[in-house]
């Protein structure tokens, strides 16, 4: 197969609680007019490119992405050897699975993303995503009190099996002596407890590491932390199935979950997210719960969310 034609259409939106999104769609026609798309969005802070040098990589490889003779077999293969940004593999990736094998399907659990601008509109997402059907629920608590972490803890442990994401806000000390106050058994794990990935082996509950993995720890550093329960890859921040392939092939020979998680891509991405995680066999409820915050849809048609389960 042979590509025809590449194009890029910038996006620009807003999530829910005005956090800002710039991407660009890059949609693919082949030599059969047969189309795809993927969804080019590095994640500020995270990614290690920016969103132009991410796009100007793509303008100087048109030409190359265009001559080359796809194979439906080995195209992941010839897509690594051109040592692209992790941002724009995944994307690419994005639309060669669209046009090579694009009737794939799966099911998978999804965990609910619990967040907010207060404790009041938390809890009241909360009680939404419940009656939908969740029963697995990410927090994010590094922008609340204490007492309101607390509190929305408390309130949400006999809804949800819980996943607390402090995003490496607080000290050693502050974590314990906040998450010594809950039953363990309430939580799925902690998501990045520490500052410092040196005291992640001190912290003695269930821990997940993303932080430190988007940086580019290496996997070896993590394995002397003995309460290590997940990792979190993000396609978007890591590159596509094949890092993920790799990343799966640790976590299993450890006893370890590799969680997918999204990077607030636009909708387009989210489904390219699914397919990837149900490509890679992953059986960890999946991050994509930031789809429930988007303002704006680019597909025609939106996901399908059954009983806390996406339908791909």
């Amino acid at each position: 197969m042979k590509i025809r034609q590449i194009q890029l259409s910038p996006y620009d939106f807003t999530y829910a609680h005005g956090y800002r999104r710039l991407g660009a769609l890059i949609k693919v026609e082949n030599e059969d007019g047969n189309h795809g798309e993927g969804d080019l969005a590095p994640l500020p802070e995270r990614s290690s490119e920016s969103l132009f040098q991410a796009i100007a990589q793509l303008e100087e490889y048109k030409a190359l992405l265009s001559s080359i003779e796809w194979d439906r077999a080995a195209f992941l293969e010839q897509l690594a050897g051109l040592s692209l940004l992790p941002s724009l593999a995944f994307a690419l990736e994005s639309v060669l699975f669209s046009l090579f094998t694009p009737l794939f399907s799966c099911s998978l659990e999804v965990a609910a993303l619990l967040m907010g601008n207060s404790l009041r509109q938390i809890l009241d997402i909360a009680e939404a995503r419940k009656k939908e059907g969740f029963t697995i629920a990410k927090l994010k608590i590094s922008n609340l009190s204490r007492e309101d972490a607390s509190t929305a803890i408390h309130e949400l442990k006999g809804m949800f099996t819980l996943r607390i994401d402090v995003n490496s806000r607080w000290a050693l000390s502050d974590s314990i002596r906040f998450f010594s106050q809950f039953p363990i058994e309430i939580f799925d794990y902690i998501e990045d407890p520490t500052k410092s990935l040196k005291e992640l082996g001190q912290f003695p509950y269930p821990i997940a590491v993303e932080a430190a993995i988007s940086k580019g720890v290496s996997l070896s550093l993590l394995e002397t932390i003995p309460t290590l329960k997940a990792i979190t890859y993000k396609p978007t921040v890591q590159g596509g199935y094949l890092v993920g392939k790799q990343f799966k092939r640790w976590a299993d020979e450890r006893g370890i979950s590799l969680v997918l998680s999204s990077s607030l891509e636009s909708d387009v991405g989210h489904f390219h997210l699914a397919v990837v995680a149900g490509r890679l066999g992953l059986t960890a409820p999946i991050g994509i719960g930031t789809y429930q915050y988007l303002n704006q849809h680019l597909a025609e048609r939106k996901l399908n969310f059954t009983k806390g389960r996406v339908i791909i």
